[in-house]
């Protein structure tokens, strides 16, 4: 779950675990106002307790969201298995394609993201637009909108 997406501010899981642990009691909410990639609302998740996250950066909220959709469930077990399957090849996993719907196009996408970056991300667009609807039908839409978020997309009609 960790290391779904990179973020360059990571600490090692074990740490808001031990503290979350010591700190806190199950069902207890644990807070993080500068939530990063979502690390200490996965761990509290997972503790049992209620986790309450935030960011000022967005991009921070999407990454966070996403993993969290996750560890709640927004995809089930077959699902998440094949996406695995299907991601893990990582000479295979890059892109200059544009989404059938415009994703990865923007040009503002080359001021926020390395090339290699970008092209992974596109690989990803083209990926899910074709194949993960077919997969998962109604259990993706959640996880879809935070990880895949519709921020550099174009705005639909």
């Amino acid at each position: 779950m960790h290391t779904l997406h990179w973020f360059p501010g990571n600490f090692i899981p074990q740490i808001p675990a031990a503290l979350i642990q010591v700190l806190s009691e199950p069902e207890d909410v644990v807070l993080d106002p500068f939530g990063g990639s979502g690390t200490t609302g996965v761990e509290a998740l997972r503790l049992g307790r209620r986790a309450v996250i935030s960011d000022r950066m967005s991009a921070c909220v999407l990454i966070a969201s996403a993993k969290l959709a996750l560890t709640t469930g927004a995809l089930d077990r077959r699902v998440r298995g094949e996406l695995l399957n299907q991601l893990t090849f990582d000479h295979e996993c890059r892109s200059d394609q544009i989404g059938c719907r415009g994703e990865g196009g923007s040009p503002d996408l080359n001021i926020w993201f390395a090339s290699d970056t970008l092209r992974q991300l596109r690989y990803m667009w083209g990926w899910s637009s074709t194949r993960i609807q077919r997969l998962s039908g109604r259990s993706f839409p959640r996880f879809s909108r935070t990880f895949f978020s519709a921020a550099p997309h174009p705005e639909e009609p």
